[in-house]
């Protein structure tokens, strides 16, 4: 039998500032995943974790499965960084952290919960529904302004640092040295002071993120309006669906119909969007049944709050039972933050950007009792670290032959606008 409690947006959000580790992942009921399977999933609290703080630790990896094996059957939640691909031998980071975040960290959490629009499910809990409806009734905050202190704000790399770097990027496509690559930079807070709790909030509000996620680590947190999946398991599928192409979203509907159109038939876009789904079949086709990878829709055009998008999707079939981190070692990191051959484009991105990107272009998510799973992508996000008064806003884009690096440079603000709005009051 279901038990089902009645929640306030607020007081939910309040509740769970009593918990150092929690995950808050929404969908907010968009309307065009037809692999969704809940409106949203909320989990909080311990009963088991496993942290690998150390990325060149690659003995972790041996652990990192075993974990996942003996809680076969359990909800487990969690994240990956962006660094992690170090842990199987892909490349080696050099670069610095601008915030610290474990490399790798799941848990088995308390309490799991189905959320559906005022109403909590429970999933999974050790207490007593009438004293859960208690706290949540009793978990309401006096509303706090999402900025308290703004803080200094610095580039990663300035425009014209990005530029050289897109420029050099293009001298290795053009000599042959690889086909595409993600480079991406970041707004760097230092002296900030604000409320994540207020700040999620207000980003649900404003994006309607199918892949939204408010993730609490200790002292960092992060705030995301993913609209990307990096992967997904339904009972023997393995799907994943890497976005490639992006323009501003018109608010005249008509205006952004043809939009849209442009979006779909231009070349840049489609050649960066078909690399990637190259190398994702590549990759897929490592650990799914032979023949069994197919390319289920490609330049697919949808609509989010403020950008048109070009998604694609690829499927295949896998062993029912696997371990996650067979697949993820085959996976990660994903290609639409990568690029083609991903080898090479990792050597660049490593060379060239001057910090480590750590839950950016990483992945948060889920895996639950049956072994299916949800992870997205870690873009559209800002990544706070309260201890430190530290935040971080990072966009990037995809490098081919026929980029423009002012244009490039354009880009990545435009997907990094909104959030700064957030932070700017707007």
């Amino acid at each position: 039998m279901e038990h089902i409690l009645d929640v306030n947006p607020d007081n939910l959000n309040s509740w769970l500032r009593s918990f150092d580790r929690f995950i808050r992942l929404d969908s907010n009921q968009y309307a065009y995943d037809k692999y969704a399977s809940a409106e949203g999933i909320v989990a909080c609290g311990i009963e088991r974790a496993i942290t690998i703080e150390d990325f060149s630790d690659k003995s972790s990896v041996s652990s990192l499965k075993n974990f996942f094996d003996e809680n076969k059957g359990q909800w487990i939640f969690g994240h990956m960084s962006f660094e992690a691909k170090d842990l199987f031998d892909i490349t080696k980071t050099n670069a610095s952290s601008f915030i610290d975040v474990p490399c790798v960290s799941f848990f088995v959490p308390t309490h799991v919960f189905k959320l559906l629009n005022d109403k909590l499910i429970i999933l999974k809990s050790n207490l007593p529904v009438i004293e859960l409806q208690n706290q949540l009734d009793q978990s309401l905050t006096a509303a706090q302004p999402i900025i308290k202190t703004k803080g200094i704000l610095n580039f990663g790399v300035d425009r014209s640092q990005y530029i050289e770097h897109v420029n050099e990027l293009l001298q290795h496509i053009h000599r042959g040295d690889i086909y595409e690559v993600n480079y991406c930079q970041a707004l760097q807070y230092k002296g900030m002071v604000m409320d994540p709790y207020a700040l999620y909030t207000k980003m649900q509000s404003t994006s309607q993120a199918p892949f939204g996620a408010f993730y609490r680590n200790g002292d960092v947190y992060l705030c995301s309006a993913s609209p990307e999946r990096f992967m997904a398991k339904r009972g023997d599928q393995l799907i994943c669906q890497p976005i490639k192409g992006t323009n501003r979203r018109l608010d005249n509907p008509e205006e952004n119909i043809v939009q849209q159109a442009k979006l779909k038939s231009s070349l840049k876009e489609r050649a960066e969007n078909v690399m990637i789904v190259d190398l994702m079949r590549n990759d897929m086709s490592r650990i799914c049944l032979p023949g069994s990878v197919h390319v289920e829709e490609l330049y697919g055009i949808y609509a989010f709050r403020h950008v048109n998008q070009m998604i694609s999707t690829i499927s295949g079939t896998v062993d029912q039972d696997i371990n996650f981190v067979d697949v993820i070692s085959a996976l990660f990191p994903m290609g639409s933050m990568t690029g083609a051959p991903k080898l090479s484009a990792l050597a660049l991105i490593d060379e060239l950007e001057p910090y480590q990107r750590g839950l950016f272009s990483g992945t948060v998510g889920y895996i639950d009792p049956n072994g299916n799973w949800d992870f997205n992508v870690v873009i559209r996000s800002i990544v706070y670290d309260d201890a430190h008064q530290l935040a971080s806003i990072s966009a990037g884009g995809a490098i081919t032959a026929l980029s423009n690096a002012e244009e490039e440079y354009e880009e990545s603000l435009l997907k990094m606008e909104s959030l700064v709005g957030i932070i700017n009051g707007e």
